[in-house]
Order: C-alpha cells, then structure tokens, then sequence
C-alpha cells in the first residue's frame, strides 16, 4: 500500500491516504518516515496561536510574547491601563520637583552658564532678532529657537519649565509606544517606567537644556524610520526626511545618522529609479530643514558651516594633556560660554594669522589631534576611560551638578526618581547583542546609540552628550528586564540579563571612587555657581557667602577672589571689595581679567582716574572684551571733565567687537548729548533699546529726544521687561501725574507705579513719597497726598535735603488747596 500526502482533508490538516497494496519492508520504511514528518507538522500547528488567542491589534503582541516558554498562554498585559498608571506617576513626581526646585532653588531660578546663553538668546529671538549679529552659531541651534516661541508668547521660566514637563509625559508615551511596536507591550510598560524613574530625564525638564527636545525629536525620528522602513511612501520619506533634519539641528552630531541613513535608504529601496528616489526625497527633505542654520551662518559671517562651528574648541576640551575625560578648559580661552568664542578666535588668529571661524574650529581640532599623534598611549587610554564613563558614570555633571544640589539641602524630591543611567546601559548592550541575529532589525537603535557614545568617547563625557541615549538604553533595558522573568524556567538568556543588570550596577559603584574626587574638584566651582544664582537674585549676603566658601576650597585662584570682590561691591562693601581685588591681581599680575575686576571696583569706589589705569593696563595684556572697552568709556564720562571724545573712542571699539552690547550703545548715546549732539544721541539710545529693551536708563535718556506719546511708550515697555529700575519707575510715574500734555497724565497708572516704587523702597526715599503725592493729588486723592508729602518733608528734613524742602512745601500748598502739580517736559 502507498501513501501519499492528502492537503485538502476536511478538518485542514494534512493526513497520510492509502492507494493500494503492498506490504514489504520498503513500504513499512516509507510509512515510519511519513509518520515521523507528520508527527512533526502537527506538533508544530500545535503551536501556532488561534486567531481569537491574539489581540485584535497586530502590533499590540510581539511575536516573542505571543507564547511563553513553557508552551502555555500569557495572561495579556494591560498596556493602555499600565502606561495610563505611569504617566499619572511622572506627572505627580514632575509637579513635586518642579515645586520644590521653584520654592527654593536658585539655580533653577536662574539660568546659569549655556542655560543663560540659551533664555538671552531666546529673548533675542522673541523680540526678533532672528540672526546673531555677526557670528556664526556655537551651538545647535533649534532649542533656543524652540525657547524663543514661547518666550513669544509670553511664557516666562515657569512656564517653559511647565512646557517641559508636557515634553517629558509625551516623551514617555512614545518611548512605551516604540517598545511596543518593536518588543512587545510587557518591554514597553518596563521601558516607559524606566525612563520616567531615570534620574537625569526626571531632572533635565526642570533646567534650561536641550535633551528633553531631544528625546522628543529622537522618538520622532525612530517612529519615522520605521514608517519609512514598514509602510514607504513619499509622506513617510518625507517624514523620516524633516525628523533627521530637526534631529541635526538640536544635535549636530545627528549629521552621522544622516548620513548613515541615505546609506540604508539605497540599500532597503534598491539601487533602482525608486530607491534612488526615495532616498533624495529622504535626503532633500532633511537638508530642507538644516538650510535655515546654513544660510544664517552664510549670511552673517559669509562662512559655509552647516550648523554650528564650535566642534574643534570642543574636541580640544576633552584631548589635551592633563585631560580625565570631562571638560578642561582651553588655555586664554574663558569658560564663560558668552565670552568663550571670542577667546577662541583671538587665540587662533594670533597662532595661526587667519581670521575665520573656520580656521579657529581647525586650529583647535589640530591642537586635539595633536594631542594624539604626541601621546598615543594616554590618547587610548583616555578614549578608553570616556567609553567606560558613557556606560557606568551616575555621580558627575558640567554645568548643573544634581549631587552636589541635594547635599545642599535642595532637588529633594529627585528621591522619587533613584535610578541612574549607569544601571541600565550596560543591559542595553547586552540586550542588543543578544539580538544579533536579528541585527537588521536592530541595526537603527544602534545606530541611534552609537552617535552619542562617539561624541563622549572622543570628545568629553558629560550627563548632556550622553542623553540622546538615554530613550534608547531605557527600551532595550526593558526588553531584557522583561526576560529575566524567565529566569526560574529558563536560565539563558534570563541569567544573562540579570547578570548584565548586577555587573552595571557592581562597575558603576567601583567607578564611584574617581568621581568623587572628580565631585571634590567641582566643589569650588559649584560654589561659585550659587554665588552667581544668588547675585543674579539681588541677595548678594548669601553670593559673598559662597565666594568665601569656594576661597576657602581654593585658595590659590585669583579668579575667584575677584569675583568675591565684584559681589562685594555689587552688596555696598566698597572698602573690602577693593581689598580682595587688589588682592587677587597682586597673587597674579599678568590676568588680564583680574585687571579688568579691579579697575570696575575702583570705578564703584570713585576713583576714576584708578580705574582707567587698570583698564588700560587689561587691553595692554592683549584682552579683547567689549565690556572692558565699555567699562573704559564709562570712566572717562566720570572723570572732573569729562572726556566725551575718549568716550566715543572705546564705545566704538566696544561695538566693533560686539554689534550687539547694549551698555555700549548706552554710553555712545551719553558721550554724544555730551558733546551736544542731540540726533546721534537719539540714535544711540535706540540702538540700545533695540538689543535690550530692558534698559531702562536708555529709555529714559531718549525721552526728551523722541514725540511724547512714542517717548512714554519706550519707558513702559522698559519698565515692563525691568521693573527693578526703581529711578526710572519713579520717572515714569512723575511724568504721569505732573505732565503739562494732558495726553500723558494718567493718574491711576501713576498711583500704581508710585506705590510700587515706595513699598520696594520700604517708603524712606523722600523723592519716591514726593511723587506718590503727586500721584494721589492728579487722581483726586488729595488727603492722601497731603500726608505724603508731609512724610517727604519731613524725611527731607532729616537727611539734610535743605534744597529740595522749598519745592516740597510748594506742593503741599497746591495739593492742600486742591490743585494738582504741573510741570512743563523736561
């Protein structure tokens, strides 16, 4: 009897059907045989899931999970109930540190370092000052963009922090969403609920930086890539096209992915009319995008630099001798990021005579790359030391120090986000290489892992240039946590990842050694950073507080006493503010910045011609600074006589090396009614205004220069933007009650304006309660107004204001027999 495959049986499984007789050993052989294969079919239909197993949504079970590896069912995970659980978690933990660090914390009150760089520059943009003056961008470009929107809008700190925050939830929904769609729903509840425990994406939304756009434009680019790679189509090109543009723009080294990625568009379309298609489409749609960085870059300094042009200095931060894989300053280069550049280019165009910033971006990639070819066995080693930082490095930071923050009392609630990156990025590798078979699949969150460890392998690590990583390590951690679930049935590759999970957390904490003495370093810089936070705040108590403590780390660096000196004199301690800056250019001579301290305390002291000397001697120590020239010309306006041509000279040169500085403009305008010309005064002052609105002193210089209405418009947007400027305040509000145009009185406004400006003076200035009189008297109050200028009499009368009481006795004479005051415009 033969047997013969019967594939159309009823019940749809193949069956073995007899056709004749015939029993010998050779038709028994055939029979053992087919029933051995059979066997095997049906073992295997066994196993492949009914329809009504499976979720109604292909992609809600991965392939992986669709059968345990006993053989039996899952119970299904509930995704859209889990990630529901978690985004209500992030949004508590958000909302808590945001409160907290708002309360209390001056460092997030204010932006310090490139946080700083980024909120100007983005009040430049929301006043539209779309371009940099004459420069080039130094850094990417898209976040302060981003900031200037909604700074547009009138958002203020707060508010963007509260943008963040939405950020961070949507980042976190579609980090749970990609894992879904490439592992599977338990991976992804995993994954979401790392990255929302993550130590530096709970910290990041709360501070001025760029990663959290990142994430959201990096999540971007992944679902897009796989559109393009599942779907294709010219909107999904065009798509992954524009998210590898943005990706560019708010991390330049993206350009590698770029590139990489009009690689893998020929290879998966086909070297064919379509895949060449796809892959310019791909390619003109993300250049489409990086083109507005471009031709802004074209268009001030007439250089082609696709982004930015800071990556050179950069390089050379993080290879030079003496380098341990974080940032080490350049030599005559500052670490203040608004001077940094300028530096930069001086010491290139002295080393090398070209005047580009091209050629500064070579000269220091050449000093970087020297550092190489001279030291190769410390070059490897370094390399080495910044790849094992980007896997296992959780206590360090460059501009914001989270570790040092909480020691002093503050970022409280982080408790509620204790996992650092260094935990999960060794289980990412290992997940990944797990998959290798599946590399093609895999080969695009390698992709996106790999950028940044390069730029932290041969640049510097930083928490910043790690954090482009940080979605794609929480996914693949999460797919191999996920699988140590199986560890009590099945040991490999479960034990693997348990195991990749204790190693990173055993290395990191044998790591946590050399950190700390790197977090002993950064103590005197740290408390130099509060100080400036508690400057910037007015409290300059607490700001001399610091620069002693950070002394007292340090007490061989001049800079530091210095700037002790400066927050001296800024909180009314002239005498010791000339002491410890005298102090610090006698331990260092030659610093052409302690000068430059110096002359500006000698400046606050009165004495001028002390200052000017020191001035000067900072620009013969090769400084190239517009604030210095700034500060110089100022001297000469205080001098006896003041030389207003001597003025105009420096201020000229300060505008030569900064378009773009405000105070200059300021002085130039001063310098010019001094010399009796009134229109270049004008123009000066509005010049000014125009780079910052918030100087007020320019607004109320031109108001005699410009029709009254236009005049009085310049002060209230001034006023708005700087409502500390308490002369000007008081200005504004004598000129609304006591104007002769009745065009410009405005009772109320004045009254408010006035009361404002008594209260922040404590009501103990007797020309602050001169015009709060005048106010109350052009509103009708004039009771009021009586006792207020009583109160400026007789306030007048104890500081020894013997000239001003006559005119004060005046008005109480009017305000009592019920007339307002009126006084022609100045």
């Amino acid at each position: 009897m033969d047997y013969f495959y019967d594939r159309n049986s009823g019940d749809g499984r193949p069956r073995l059907a007899a056709t004749g007789a015939g029993d010998d050993i050779g038709t028994r052989q055939h029979d053992r045989q087919h029933r051995r294969r059979r066997g095997r079919i049906l073992r295997n239909h066994s196993r492949i899931p009914r329809p009504q197993d499976l979720s109604l949504n292909p992609s809600a079970i991965s392939p992986a999970e669709a059968a345990s590896p006993g053989g039996g069912p899952e119970r299904p995970v509930p995704f859209r109930t889990g990630l529901g659980v978690l985004l209500a978690v992030a949004l508590l933990q958000q909302l808590w540190i945001l409160w907290d660090a708002w309360a209390g914390n001056p460092l997030t009150r204010n932006p310090l370092a490139d946080a700083e760089v980024y909120w100007q520059w983005a009040g430049d943009i929301s006043r539209g000052h779309w371009t940099r003056g004459q420069e080039p961008f130094f850094s990417a470009p898209l976040y302060p963009y981003f900031l200037g929107l909604w700074r547009s809008l009138g958002f203020g700190l707060l508010g963007v922090f509260v943008v963040q925050v939405v950020l961070h939830l949507a980042n976190t929904t579609l980090l749970a969403c990609l894992t879904r769609r490439r592992f599977g729903p338990g991976p992804a509840l995993v994954a979401a609920g790392l990255f929302v425990f993550l130590t530096e994406s709970a910290f990041f939304p709360g501070r001025i930086l760029n990663p959290t756009l990142q994430w959201t434009l990096l999540l971007g680019l992944w679902w897009t890539w796989l559109e393009a790679k599942e779907k294709g189509g010219w909107k999904a090109e065009a798509g992954l096209g524009l998210m590898l543009g943005l990706n560019c723009l708010v991390n330049p080294p993206m350009q590698l992915a770029l590139a990489a990625a009009l690689v893998w568009a020929l290879v998966h379309f086909g070297r064919n009319r379509q895949g060449f298609l796809a892959t310019a489409r791909i390619g003109g749609v993300a250049i489409l995008a990086i083109l507005p960085a471009t031709w802004h870059n074209w268009s001030t300094c007439g250089e082609f630099i696709p982004i930015s042009a800071q990556a050179g200095l950069t390089f050379h931060h993080g290879n030079a001798p003496g380098a341990v894989g974080f940032y080490q300053a350049a030599e005559g280069v500052s670490s203040d990021r608004r001077k940094q550049n300028q530096d930069a280019r001086r010491v290139a165009v002295a080393a090398t005579g070209e005047e580009s910033w091209k050629a500064t971006d070579r000269y220091f990639r050449n000093k970087g790359l020297a550092f190489w070819a001279d030291h190769p066995g410390d070059a490897i080693g370094l390399t080495l030391r910044k790849a094992a930082l980007f896997f296992f490095a959780q206590r360090y930071g460059d501009i914001y120090v989270p570790t040092l923050e909480r020691n002093e009392g503050w970022l409280r609630p982080l408790w509620l986000a204790p996992l650092p990156v260094a935990w999960i990025a060794l289980p990412a590798l290992v997940y990944w290489l797990s998959q290798i078979r599946k590399r093609k699949e895999l080969w695009l969150e390698a992709l996106l892992l790999v950028v940044p460890f390069l730029v932290v392998s041969l640049f510097w690590f930083s928490p910043r240039y790690r954090a482009p990583a940080v979605p794609l390590l929480a996914a693949l951690a999460g797919a191999a946590l996920w699988q140590c679930r199986h560890l009590p049935r099945q040991k490999t590759p479960g034990l693997a990842f348990a195991g990749s999970f204790v190693a990173a957390a055993f290395l990191s904490w044998v790591l946590t050694g050399p950190l700390k003495d790197q977090l002993s370093l950064m103590k005197p810089a740290f408390q130099v950073t509060l100080a400036q936070a508690f400057s910037a705040e007015g409290n300059h108590a607490k700001a001399i507080e610091h620069y002693r403590a950070a002394a007292a780390l340090d007490p061989s660096n001049a800079t530091v006493r210095s700037q002790l000196a400066e927050a001296m004199r800024r909180g009314g301690f002239q005498d010791d503010a000339v002491k410890e800056a005298e102090q610090a250019v006698a331990n260092n001579p030659e610093d052409p910045f302690l000068r430059k301290s110096l002359g500006t305390v000698y400046l606050s002291a009165d004495r001028t011609e002390d200052a000017i000397l020191e001035f000067k001697k900072a620009v013969d120590l090769g400084m190239v600074e517009a604030e210095l020239y700034a500060n110089l010309g100022a001297a000469y306006m205080r001098l006896p006589e003041p030389d207003w041509q001597a003025t105009l000279h420096w201020t000229e040169k300060a505008l030569a090396t900064d378009p773009r500085f405000a105070p200059a403009a300021f002085n130039r305008g001063i310098a010019f009614l001094q010399g009796q010309q009134p229109d270049q005064a004008r123009d000066a002052f509005l010049l000014a205004l125009q780079w910052d609105p918030a100087l007020s002193k320019a607004a109320y210089y031109v108001f005699p220069l410009l029709p009254p209405l236009e005049g009085l418009e310049r002060l209230r947007q001034s006023l708005r933007l700087n409502p500390s400027d308490l002369q000007v305040a008081d200005f504004l509000a004598w000129l609304l009650a006591t104007s002769e145009d009745a065009a410009l009185r405005n009772g109320e406004e004045a009254v408010a304006l006035a009361e404002e400006v008594n209260r922040q003076s404590g009501f103990e200035n007797p020309s602050y309660l001169d015009t709060l009189a005048a106010a109350l008297a052009e509103s009708g109050d004039f009771d009021q107004a009586l006792h207020y200028q009583d109160k400026a009499i007789e306030l007048a009368k104890q500081l020894g204001w013997d000239g001003e009481i006559p005119s004060y006795q005046a008005r109480r004479t009017q305000y009592r027999e019920q007339r307002p005051f009126r006084e022609s415009r100045p």
